[in-house]
């Protein structure tokens, strides 16, 4: 199935994604279509659905127009994590929360110890994208 409008991208950036040992938060960027009030809704609702499961993670949200302006994506190393598009909302989201558990894999791979706790973050099965405790 495809978008009816544009997918809402998300991507991560600061210490959560950068590598660091340690982090606070989670630092989420989700770009959306337009200033319509459908697009800011379904980047609003796509917001919820993350901080659902991540209720560490700090959210911004910019427009496609927006972000082009303020470059920031690339002014923040941003990763992209996935796209989400409101008629395939939650495999979209275990998509990208897939994307937020591997990032954090790799950092405990780098450093051995995991400095900080990550209970807040579900258990995924990588191989097909399902939360385990479901």
């Amino acid at each position: 199935m495809s978008c009816h409008n544009k997918p809402i991208q998300v991507y991560g950036f600061g210490s959560f994604f950068d590598g660091s040992l340690s982090y606070g938060d989670i630092d989420l960027l989700i770009v959306h279509e337009n200033l319509s009030a459908v697009s800011c809704r379904s980047a609003i609702m796509c917001k919820s659905e993350i901080i659902n499961l991540y209720p560490c993670a700090h959210i911004t949200i910019l427009s496609v127009q927006e972000e082009e302006s303020i470059s920031f994506i690339a002014k923040s190393k941003a990763t992209a994590l996935g796209s989400i598009c409101l008629e395939t909302l939650d495999v979209d989201i275990e998509i990208i929360a897939c994307a937020i558990n591997s990032a954090n894999a790799k950092r405990v791979k780098i450093s051995g110890v995991q400095r900080i706790p990550v209970q807040q973050i579900p258990e995924w099965d990588i191989p097909t994208g399902h939360r385990r405790d479901l």
